[in-house]
């Protein structure tokens, strides 16, 4: 049975060199389009038939039967009434209207008499009328005005104001009410200094610590003078006072305070025991 020659033989040698990569491209292309999602068909919009509606006949309704009409009892007619004529009054005649008596006839006014010699007319000169007496009204006593009596004006009491009671002035700190003295050091010099038998070095120090834990600020002003020292002692930049140390003969300290700082005169007079 001899082979026939497929249509794909015939082709040149290119196109058959692309038939199957086409092939292979249109199966992937139509696999794609199968792969998009369609769109939802719209949903049915399901018609809802009306339901019928049973139809019953009414049934005639009953003619309303006439009611008999009641008859009217028979009215009487009343009795008429008696009519008595109202009896006719009596016009009495009016009696006759008094005569009037006729006024007497004016008598005749005599002529004036006339004087022969003065040719006039005597008229009789008529009596003068009597003049009305003029009563006097009494006057009308005059009312008595009330004079009102002023009321007195209460006295006002002027209270007296208080006094106002003076402020009592704030007394300054006394500086030295909290100074930390060495504990056993007795006062001397009559009451101006104080003494203890320590060494000035050690008293010295236990002032300066004492005085440092109280927030003061302590400066040493003397120089470098044997059993001699004097510190400044100050607060918030303010002196407060003066520390003067010297040694004694016998070994002790004594230490005095002031405003300012006490010369080798001031403290030979507190003690002649002081060291030269």
């Amino acid at each position: 049975m001899m082979n026939q020659p497929t249509f794909s033989k015939n082709l040149p040698a290119p196109v058959r060199m692309l038939i199957r990569p086409m092939l292979y491209f249109s199966m992937i292309l139509h696999g794609g389009f199968l792969l998009i999602p369609l769109p939802e068909p719209p949903p049915e919009v399901a018609e809802v038939e009306p339901e019928p509606v049973a139809v019953r006949p009414l049934s005639p309704s009953p003619s309303p039967s006439p009611s008999p009409t009641p008859t009217p009892p028979a009215v009487q007619p009343p009795p008429s009434p008696v009519v008595t004529p109202p009896p006719t009054p009596v016009v009495q005649s009016p009696p006759p209207a008094p005569r009037r008596p006729s006024p007497p006839p004016p008598q005749p006014t005599p002529p004036p008499e006339i004087d022969p010699f003065l040719g006039a007319e005597l008229f009789e000169t008529p009596p003068p009328s009597p003049t009305p007496e003029v009563v006097q009204t009494p006057e009308p006593t005059p009312t008595p005005e009330v004079v009102q009596t002023p009321s007195p004006t209460p006295e006002v009491v002027q209270t007296p104001e208080p006094t106002p009671t003076p402020e009592v002035a704030e007394l300054p700190e006394d500086p030295l009410a909290e100074f930390p003295h060495i504990t056993g050091a007795q006062t001397g010099c009559q009451g101006q200094c104080w003494q203890i038998q320590q060494r000035s070095t050690s008293v010295a120090r236990n002032l300066l610590e004492s005085l440092e834990a109280k927030g003061f600020t302590i400066r040493r002003t003397d120089g470098d003078r044997t059993g001699e020292r004097i510190y400044e002692v100050s607060k918030d930049g303010e002196v407060q006072y003066y520390i003067s140390l010297f040694s004694t003969l016998d070994g002790g300290t004594k230490y005095a305070i002031a405003d300012a700082p006490l010369t080798r005169e001031d403290l030979a007079n507190l003690n002649e025991e002081l060291s030269p």
